[in-house]
């Protein structure tokens, strides 16, 4: 099964990360969005993960959040995550 995360102000885009070559301005608080939203979609899909594997630093939030936000939470207690970054050279830099 697949599942998406719909958003137009966030990713109904002509790209996922940039435009001709420039970041999208906004790329931290998209991806942000997109592991909160991640986290909020198994809980209403009642889906437990026992692993959740993250890619790259789109996703890197998911591991620190389960870590603070949700650390109290039931629902992930028995959660753990796997992050793997492929490219080293590609990384967001964000206030």
């Amino acid at each position: 099964d697949l599942y998406f995360i719909e958003y137009n102000d966030f990713f109904a885009r002509e790209e996922l990360y940039s435009s001709y070559g420039e970041s999208f301005h906004d790329n931290s608080l998209r991806f942000a969005f997109f592991c909160k939203s991640v986290l909020e979609a198994t809980r209403i899909l009642k889906f437990r993960p026992d692993v959740i594997h993250c890619h790259d630093w789109q996703t890197a939030l998911i591991p620190y959040y389960l870590k603070t936000s949700e650390k109290q939470n039931p629902f992930f207690k028995q959660t753990g995550t796997v992050l793997t970054i492929h490219n080293g050279a590609y990384q967001q830099q964000t206030p």
